[in-house]
């Protein structure tokens, strides 16, 4: 669910899109929204932008895009995996943001014996939005 980083609401996306598609449509909404035109161009002649989607969480030094991305520098633009998602209050909405779940073989193929995360469920986090119109 990209976000921006006051907690903005921007898009909510299906759960079955893979993360390199989330990835791309993070970059593309943060993109829409600070970019000048010009900029946009340019960024997509040259394909190099000096933006980059980079992943929200790193375990034992792996990359873990089930955790989300982010984008930018002020603002910044943020894309967490979110489950339960539904209707809340007239114009907002509810969800979960649920952190991966840490695994023994990320663990073990790193080196990390005896991982005391491992096995423990993923922390869990309820959060609200409601757009700023709604009375």
């Amino acid at each position: 669910m990209p976000s921006t980083f006051d907690g903005e609401v921007v898009a909510v996306l299906p759960g079955n899109c893979a993360a390199s598609r989330v990835e791309e449509i993070t970059y593309r909404l943060w993109a829409e929204r600070r970019l000048e035109p010009s900029e946009m161009l340019e960024f997509r002649r040259s394909s190099h932008s000096p933006y980059t989607v980079k992943t929200l969480l790193h375990i034992h030094g792996i990359r873990v895009s089930d955790a989300g991305f982010i984008v930018g520098h002020n603002p910044v633009l943020i894309a967490r995996r979110a489950e339960r998602v539904r209707r809340y209050g007239a114009s907002g909405i509810q969800w979960e943001e649920v952190a991966p779940k840490h695994l023994a073989a990320i663990c073990s193929s790193q080196g990390v014996a005896d991982c005391a995360l491992v096995g423990k469920e993923p922390h869990r986090q309820i959060k609200t939005w409601e757009s700023r119109g709604s009375n």
